[in-house]
Parts: C-alpha cells; sequence; structure tokens
C-alpha cells in the first residue's frame, strides 16, 4: 500500500500542476528570450524606428536635392541684349547697339530703353568710328549724355548715364556745340546727341525735344 500510494501522490500531484511546459521552464535562463512577451514587440519598434530614420533621411535628402536648383540665382549677363524693345532693332554694323526709331524726349526715350533691360547707349572710343554713317540723317540721335550744370554754364559736368564724366578724346562736340542756343522748344539744352550729319560728333539738344536714340547695355553692374 505504501508504493501504490506514493505512485497515486505523485499522479496526483502532476495531474494537478498540468504538465510544465518546457518555455516556461526555460524563460529564467539568461540569453533566452523565447518567452519574453515583449521581446517581439521590441524588435517591431526596433524596426520602425529604422524605418522611420531611413525615410526621414531620404525625405530630407530630396528636399536638399530639389532646392539646389530653385536656389540658384535666375541672373542673365548684364553686357548681352536679351531683348529687344518695340520699334527697335539691332544694328548690323554694331550688334551691341540697338537703334530706335520713335521721335520722342529724352527722358522717354531712355525709359524705352531701361524697360528692355537696357539704357541710352555710351557712345566712346572705337563705336564712334564704326557708327559714324551708318545711322539714319533725318534727325539727331539721342545718347546716354546729359549735363545736371544749371543753364549758362554749357559744356561742363556733361557725363554719360553711369555717372563717367565726359571728356578727352570722347567730347567729340560738333564745332560751336556745346551753346546752350535753345531749339525754340526749350531755352536749356542739356542733354546730348549724335549729331544728325556728322555722326561722329555730338551736339547738345533740349530734353524735351523729340529725336529717335541709341541703346546699349549696361556693364557696370
Amino acid at each position: 500500500m505504501t508504493r501504490a500510494g506514493d505512485v497515486l501522490v505523485v499522479l496526483t500531484a502532476l495531474a494537478g500542476c498540468g504538465g510544465i511546459e518546457p518555455d516556461a521552464a526555460d524563460a529564467g535562463r539568461p540569453g533566452h528570450d523565447a518567452g519574453n512577451p515583449d521581446s517581439g514587440s521590441d524588435a517591431d519598434t526596433d524596426a520602425d524606428t529604422d524605418a522611420d530614420t531611413d525615410a526621414d533621411t531620404d525625405s530630407d535628402t530630396a528636399v536638399d536635392v530639389d532646392a539646389g536648383p530653385d536656389a540658384a540665382p535666375d541672373g542673365g549677363d548684364p553686357c548681352v541684349i536679351e531683348w529687344v524693345p518695340d520699334g527697335c532693332w539691332r544694328l548690323d554694323e554694331a550688334p551691341e547697339v540697338v537703334f530706335c526709331d520713335a521721335v520722342v524726349g529724352w527722358e522717354t526715350a531712355r525709359t524705352t530703353c531701361t524697360e528692355g533691360g537696357l539704357d541710352l547707349a555710351i557712345v566712346t572710343g572705337d563705336l564712334v568710328a564704326t557708327l559714324d554713317g551708318t545711322l539714319p540723317t533725318g534727325s539727331d540721335i539721342w545718347v546716354g549724355l546729359s549735363q545736371d550744370q544749371p543753364a549758362g554754364n554749357p559744356g561742363e559736368l556733361w557725363h554719360w548715364v553711369d555717372g563717367t564724366a565726359l571728356g578727352g578724346a570722347d567730347a567729340r562736340w560738333q564745332f560751336g556745340e556745346p551753346n546752350d542756343n535753345g531749339d525754340g522748344e526749350a531755352t536749356d539744352e542739356d542733354c546730348g546727341a549724335i549729331d544728325r550729319q556728322d555722326q561722329a560728333t555730338l551736339v547738345d539738344r533740349s530734353c524735351v525735344s523729340s529725336h529717335p536714340s541709341l541703346c546699349a547695355p549696361r556693364c557696370d553692374g
């Protein structure tokens, strides 16, 4: 009876415990994750974090690459004629110069030039010889020359539109000019033009008198 009782006690104990799960027995052993219910969740979290980090990095990189061209300045070359105003055309003999045939005052002529990214032409050096005899002869032609000096002091303080003072070989005044003589439209002649006949020379004219004009790029920045 004793041995049978012992066996019965063991069987009863086993039945009461419901058996022992191998993983549960190993759960406490170091390095064994099978029984750790959070192990899979941690792995998923790490994977998600890595994926998000990679996605953010890729996104940032894409933005940086795309931003490059947009950030670049548009700027064209100020020494190149990129657009010719209406009523104007390039001269075959001097393609860096634009002739405008609208007969207007000096300020209006300059506005026409500047709206096209140009300015009234500075006619100096070799350009004088290039233009001589190639322009229409029906009228004097406005250039980028004017005088700030009040009436009564002709010939003083004449300057080009870039601020350079007129002087030296470029002061190619027609004989007797500048004379601040007036032409019946105003008493002051404070704007400069190319003479209609002798196109290598300059004349002073009332700024409100009407003439065609020459435009050219401004390369002084």
